[in-house]
């Protein structure tokens, strides 16, 4: 601890000497240390002391006039601080004037001292530096006016008392002095104590932190001037003046002082500014001083009398002077107690404002508080509650706080309060929910604090806070997390079973390719063979329509979609969904008579409506009712929000509800999942909603369940709406039996067992076949065939080189090419990202030969 401090002190030390104000100021005290000495012990004689004292004092006041400049030029003062220094500046720089001429007069003139032009200078110095420290900002009026006039008079009175006594009594025996020796001689005690007085005044009315340093400092100074002109002023009426005497010393104290105020000055408001903490009213530093004087001028009084006591006997001006003393100590005595019971008057006033605060800030507070006494009965309720809960306070007064706590909330509620009482001074926050006037429960969030032992509230407090919104916010914020954790779960199966279902589709073409071209092939008197390829082919065509299922679910399947009238697309389907339910349940429609357009492929949406109504059946074994409606909605921010990633805009609800058992949220959590089903083994697939979510999804639409066990359930469909005129259905072209050609055919794809089979078909049916496994092979194969080539039949996703990109490549080289694609899926990437036009021909796998010629021909022919 020592250590550090020693280590501060030089650092400040090595700061303050970092200038030549610093050097200057550390020379001129150790010249005056120096000085002092020189005249207490060496005791020089008299012309040697006073030629070195007038040839030091001009010095030594033009450095405290250089450092007040200086000080006046810190750009870090306040502008108005640094107008009271330059003010200060030509106040030093008249006194420094002042002892030039002074020293002149005595060194060379060597006169009469009583009166010079010396003086000139020296008394305008005075109104000077006091305007000049009246000019520096006050913080603030400290006290009142009439308090501080009537101090400033007792001082002045004091001072007054004190020069007449030891200066113009003295005076006005003397019978030699003149007249205007004796004003200039008085004017100087007189002076000095008006300016003290000045500085006095400046102090107490608290001016900043680094201001009231400084002006402390000059504050001393201006005493030592003012010891020092009282003591020439003696001297010189005594005729007993001699230079480089007592009183220059006390001159010297007062320049080094000037200077070292200055420096403060300066060095201070370089320093970073500390943080002043308000703790309170100040008491002024000065508030001794109106005691001070009055004592001083009494104690003088009361000499003066017990004197004249002595010499004249006991005569009525003694009594005189002790009644004046005996009345001026009642008259101080009931000031200090006025002064007590002012401070007592002005505490109880902070404490009825800080009161009203506090039940300003109460009432006017969004939060409720509440205190309760040991049993937990309310004493008293903020006015808020009715903001917030619907009652006035005098509801609360008397009740049981638990009275208002959910029944479900209320043992942890209870629970916690007695843990509170047994800790004085603890606090601890809980949530739960309060009944409102409405008998409705709002979500609270309670902070309790235990103030029994506090005799001021002797109570618990507890503040309340409705978090209604935020539970409600972060509960929507829940769902919608939820729905995207759900979400991104369908996505990531999706992409498994679209994946899968593409392998499988080239393996199902191979399967069902072969099976029917050997079924063709086969005389119909080998009966075991027909029979045994027939199965080998309907086991192809179930195993097809499971993997169009998946392709449904992942959003690749091939759609065609055109823009529908719901309302037609329902009514055509009403016959078969009324016998595919059966008889037991009871199926209404409820359609929008203006309802708009979408736009989806016919087929789907007739397979979306079959499979809810299968789904509602199962659900109704005993019976029930199924309704399906249709109407337009207007989806706005608010709902798409929380039903994320639907987008705000008009759309066309389809509702599907059944009165059946329902189902539980754990169930619908995974309904859309394919291959998820409740049924019994055998059953069902589990695909039939994975088939729905799917296709309204590539519709670009959106679907949402209902449900609650024993009270059946809702499905709700939402597809765009469309301001398009509904298609109108094309005329089926009679189909051609001649699927012979003779053209030439490119076919490309990466599988080689699919590439087999369809170079089979095509070679069957006439057809000149060039074949390549991939895009880059096709072009190589295209370059070295001469001939013309009528048509390319390629699969669409092929490693190093898409069906498209080789198909763009080849039209350049070969423009009158035509193209047929085929896949096992087309993707969203492949339909609606441009892999694809929508006008291409494309042949969904698998296929059967006669579906394969069939096309080549329409490409072919078109």
């Amino acid at each position: 601890m020592k250590n550090e401090v020693i280590k501060k002190a030089r650092a400040g030390l090595r700061s303050w000497m970092g200038d030549w104000g610093g050097v200057v100021t550390v020379a001129m005290g150790l010249f005056f240390v120096g000085y002092v000495f020189w005249i207490s012990v060496v005791k020089p004689s008299d012309n040697v002391n006073t030629f070195v004292t007038d040839c030091v004092q001009p010095l030594m006041s033009l450095g405290m006039t250089l450092l007040a400049w200086r000080a006046s030029r810190q750009r870090t003062l306040d502008i108005r601080q640094r107008r009271a220094w330059k003010m200060l500046t030509i106040a030093f720089l008249v006194y420094t004037i002042g002892n030039v001429i002074w020293a002149y007069y005595e060194l060379v003139v060597r006169g009469d001292l009583t009166v010079t032009w010396a003086d000139a200078p020296y008394l305008l110095y005075y109104p000077i530096c006091l305007v000049a420290l009246l000019m520096f900002p006050l913080g603030r009026a400290g006290r009142s006016r009439l308090t501080f006039a009537l101090d400033g008079g007792t001082v002045m009175l004091g001072a007054t008392i004190v020069i007449w006594y030891f200066v113009l009594r003295p005076v006005a025996l003397a019978e030699h002095s003149s007249s205007l020796e004796t004003v200039i001689t008085l004017a100087y005690p007189v002076a000095n104590t008006v300016l003290l007085f000045g500085a006095i005044t400046v102090l107490l009315r608290r001016p900043s932190r680094n201001v009231r340093a400084a002006l402390g400092i000059m504050s001393f100074a201006i005493l030592a001037d003012a010891v020092a002109d009282f003591g020439y002023s003696y001297q010189t009426l005594s005729n007993n003046y001699v230079g480089g005497a007592w009183p220059d010393c006390f001159y010297m104290l007062a320049f080094v002082l000037i200077a070292f105020s200055a420096q403060r000055q300066f060095y201070g408001a370089r320093q970073p500014k500390p943080v002043e903490v308000n703790e309170g009213p100040e008491k002024s530093p000065f508030s001794w001083l109106p005691y001070a004087a009055v004592g001083v001028a009494y104690a003088l009084l009361l000499f003066v009398a017990f004197k004249f006591q002595r010499d004249n006997g006991m005569q009525p001006i003694v009594w005189l002077a002790l009644g004046a003393f005996m009345i001026t100590a009642l008259v101080v005595a009931r000031q200090i107690v006025a002064l007590r019971e002012n401070s007592r008057l002005l505490k109880e006033k902070a404490a009825r404002e800080s009161e009203a605060r506090f039940v300003s800030l109460v009432k006017h507070s969004s939060d409720v508080f509440t205190i309760i006494d040991v049993d937990g009965r309310v004493i008293y309720m903020s006015p808020s509650s009715e903001g917030i809960f619907g009652y006035q306070p005098a509801d609360f007064s008397g009740r049981q706080l638990r009275e208002f706590v959910h029944p479900e909330d209320r043992i942890s509620v209870l629970a916690l309060l007695d843990e509170l009482r047994a800790q004085p001074g603890r606090t601890c926050s809980v949530e739960m929910r309060a009944r409102h006037r409405d008998q409705t429960w709002l979500h609270v969030e309670a902070n309790m604090t235990n103030l029994l032992n506090e005799p001021s509230v002797n109570g618990i407090v507890v503040n309340s806070r409705n978090i209604t919104a935020r539970k409600k916010a972060e509960e929507a914020l829940h769902d919608s997390e939820e729905r995207l954790r759900q979400a991104q779960k369908m996505e990531a199966v999706g992409q498994l079973a679209g994946g899968v279902a593409h392998d499988f589709n080239n393996l199902l073409a191979v399967i069902i390719g072969y099976a029917d071209m050997l079924l063709r092939r086969t005389p119909e008197n080998e009966e075991r063979t027909v029979r045994q390829l027939s199965e080998i082919k309907k086991a192809g065509d179930r195993a097809k329509a499971l993997t169009s299922q998946l392709l449904a679910f992942s959003r690749k399947q091939v759609m065609q979609p055109k823009v529908l009238a719901l309302n037609v697309v329902i009514g055509d389907l009403d016959k078969m969904l009324r016998r595919l339910i059966g008889e037991h349940i009871d199926m209404r429609t409820v359609l929008s008579a203006d309802l708009g357009n979408v736009k989806a492929d016919p087929g789907q949406i007739e397979q979306v409506l079959l499979n809810l109504a299968v789904n509602a059946r199962d659900a109704m074994p005993e019976g029930g009712s199924l309704t399906i409606e249709t109407n337009n909605v207007h989806l706005d921010v608010g709902y798409t929000r929380t039903h994320r990633p639907v987008e705000a805009g008009s759309y066309i609800m389809i509702a599907v509800s059944d009165s059946g058992c329902g189902m539980t949220e754990e169930l619908q959590s995974r309904i859309f999942e394919p291959f998820f089903t409740t049924k019994e083994k055998g059953k069902g697939t589990g695909l039939g909603l994975a088939t729905v979510y799917g296709v309204v999804k590539q519709s670009g639409g959106n679907i949402s369940v209902y449900s609650e066990p024993g009270h059946g359930t809702t499905f709700k469909i939402y597809l765009p709406r469309v301001d398009e005129a509904v298609n109108i259905a094309e005329p089926v072209l009679a189909r051609s039996d001649n699927l012979i050609g003779s053209e030439t055919v490119l076919l490309v794809e990466d599988e080689e067992a699919v590439r087999d089979m369809a170079q089979e078909i095509l070679k069957s049916n006439g057809y000149k076949v060039l074949r390549a496994g991939d895009g880059n092979e096709a072009i190589k194969v295209s370059e070295q065939f001469e001939g013309a080539i009528d048509l390319m039949v390629t699969d669409v996703v092929m490693p190093h080189l898409g069906g498209r990109e080789l198909a763009e490549k080849l039209s350049v080289t070969r423009p009158g090419m035509r193209v047929l694609y085929m896949s096992g899926y087309t993707d969203d990437a492949i339909v609606h990202h441009g892999v694809l036009d929508g006008r291409a021909a494309f042949l969904e796998k698998p296929f059967t030969p006669d579906v394969l010629a069939l096309k080549i021909r329409e490409v072919l022919t078109a």
